[in-house]
């Protein structure tokens, strides 16, 4: 469907609006939503390893692109139903796998409030599966350029990816990418004293510090601005278990800690034209990273930088008007030549 633009203020496809109004929201997924969901084709793929990763996928008529999702630590699909509305009417297929711990995926421990996982490079080659069977076929029988999308501890492993293979998409967008995580000063020392955990085979514990899910909803303390989304999908995970993941294991904050040094320290190996939204109130990841990653992406690729000053962590999920910008932005960047 041709994206018709009304107004500065939203994206409207017939009957739906983007972004969904707020006092809106639910009512919508319920509806309007809910027919475009209908056309959302779902699958189980078994990864390099045999580990079930679990991929969603819609293809409008006539696609422009294809857009890849790494989402952030502890997301599942439904919490990018909007964006991946917006892109289907905006005439892009995408491919959105939950990452392995996460969602209808497969685990490496029972309990579904944890994450575990012993290094990114697993990570890294589930993406390389899916975009070698999966993104690769789809972008060559559509003839259409194939772009990454990531949020947060996906910006992490989208960086180590592109590092890795700098040939695989036309580009990059890094939401509030986790290139280190807001830890202080205190990285080194946590660093160690999990190196000792692990050492001990505490590394698929509950990370010291962390706590599990609690069905009591607190807004205040999330990472977004948008009451509505936040309600909407905490019920969610209420409801299905396979959605709480909300806590690292003391191997996965090992793992990360090790990851996103690495994502920094080899940034001047990625070829990928990148476009990095960074939230200004973000509490998950320590903005001052993006800037030497910038700088090193400099050196052989073209990198735009855009601020959401006023913004917190899940920028998909603040106010009609910053989410708007956001979308904008995105989809800019993806049309320019």
């Amino acid at each position: 469907m041709q994206r018709k633009e009304d107004s500065e203020s939203v994206f409207n496809f017939g009957d739906l609006t983007i972004p969904i109004p707020a006092e809106d929201y639910e009512k919508v997924l319920g509806s309007e939503l809910k027919s475009w969901l209908n056309k959302v084709e779902s699958f189980d793929f078994q990864s390099f390893d045999g580990m079930k990763l679990h991929v969603y996928t819609a293809c409008p008529d006539k696609p422009r692109g294809i857009v890849f999702f790494i989402h952030g630590f502890g997301e599942f699909f439904a919490k990018y139903y909007e964006f991946c509305a917006l892109l289907t009417h905006s005439g892009y297929a995408f491919v959105f796998p939950e990452l392995r711990g996460h969602g209808l995926s497969g685990r490496e421990v029972d309990n579904p409030d944890l994450v575990h996982i012993e290094s990114y490079d697993l990570y890294v080659e589930d993406i390389k599966a899916l975009v070698e069977r999966l993104v690769k076929p789809l972008s060559s029988r559509l003839s259409v350029p194939a772009y990454i999308f990531s949020h947060s501890m996906g910006g992490a492993i989208t960086a180590l990816y592109l590092e890795r293979y700098p040939e695989d998409f036309k580009k990059a967008i890094l939401c509030a990418p986790m290139l280190k995580m807001k830890l202080g000063n205190k990285e080194l020392p946590i660093l160690f004293w999990l190196s000792l955990r692990k050492l001990f085979r505490g590394g698929k514990s509950l990370a010291p510090t962390l706590k599990p899910f609690d069905e009591v909803p607190v807004f205040e303390n999330s990472n977004c601005l948008s009451y509505e989304r936040y309600i909407t999908y905490f019920k969610m995970r209420v409801e299905d278990p396979a959605y709480r993941t909300q806590v690292g294991t003391s191997a996965w904050v090992y793992a990360s800690i090790r990851a996103t040094r690495k994502a920094l320290r080899e940034a001047g190996r990625i070829r990928t034209p990148i476009l990095l939204l960074q939230a200004g109130l973000d509490r998950m990841v320590d903005n001052k990273a993006h800037e030497a990653f910038i700088q090193k992406v400099k050196e052989q690729s073209q990198i735009e930088f855009v601020s959401f000053p006023a913004s917190k962590h899940e920028l998909y999920s603040d106010s009609d008007a910053v989410i708007t910008r956001f979308y904008r932005r995105i989809l800019a960047f993806l049309e320019k030549v």
